[in-house]
């Protein structure tokens, strides 16, 4: 049988340092606190709601000036460019027509058409010719007029067209033709001086077909 006395001493000295300890032999530890609790994560904050402008009718509650509404631009139409019109053929004007009815056109020569003569008078000698000239002789469709009276020696012509049409000069001087450098037009005159002897002189206008209607005179030199 054990000897109780050293069994009681030894669970004396263990119960004491038990209690040196913190506490009796078996107990519970002291519980220890719970954590803090986990911050909340922060909320997203929302964005502002874009604000309309102020109306009109704002600013007159505050007392401001009304804003005039600024209206919608107008999309103005681009005028269209005008329109050049194109070029129209103009007519030529419609030549006179002659006596016998034919209207003249100029040939791919320049010759005119005059359609069939009426026949002329050979002219006998007029009035006085203008001072300074002998003679005056004048041309129209389709005759010759002659005033004056030349004389042998220099004769000095004044030849008018007193017709439409253009004309010319020439003469039968002593089997030689003289005659006019250039045309004379409607309305116009020229002159030409010429040495002649006494006799009887052919003179005619030169131009195509007007010899064979009728222009064509005698000129007497005295």
């Amino acid at each position: 049988m054990f000897p109780l006395r050293p069994l009681v001493s030894s669970l004396c000295v263990l119960s004491l340092a038990a209690t040196a300890c913190g506490g009796g032999y078996g107990a519970a530890p002291p519980a220890t606190s719970a954590p803090p609790a986990a911050t909340a994560a922060p909320t997203a904050t929302r964005a502002p709601t874009p604000t309309s402008p102020p109306t009109a009718t704002v600013a007159m509650a505050l007392g401001g000036p009304t804003a005039a509404p600024t209206p919608a631009p107008t999309a103005t139409a681009r005028p269209s460019p005008a329109l050049t019109p194109a070029a129209t053929a103009t007519s030529a004007p419609a030549a006179t027509p002659t006596p016998g009815g034919a209207t003249p056109a100029p040939s791919g020569t320049g010759d005119y058409d005059y359609g069939p003569a009426e026949g002329s008078a050979t002219p006998t000698p007029g009035a006085a010719p203008p001072a300074g000239h002998d003679v005056e002789i004048s041309f129209q469709e389709w005759s010759v007029g002659i005033s004056g009276m030349a004389h042998a020696g220099q004769v000095k012509l004044l030849i008018r067209n007193q017709g439409r049409f253009p004309h010319s000069f020439a003469i039968n001087a002593g089997g030689q033709v003289r005659q006019l450098g250039s045309n004379v037009a409607a309305g116009g005159s020229g002159e030409l001086t010429l040495a002649l002897a006494a006799g009887e002189y052919t003179l005619w206008c030169p131009l195509p077909g007007h010899r064979e209607r009728g222009l064509e005179a005698k000129l007497q030199v005295q």
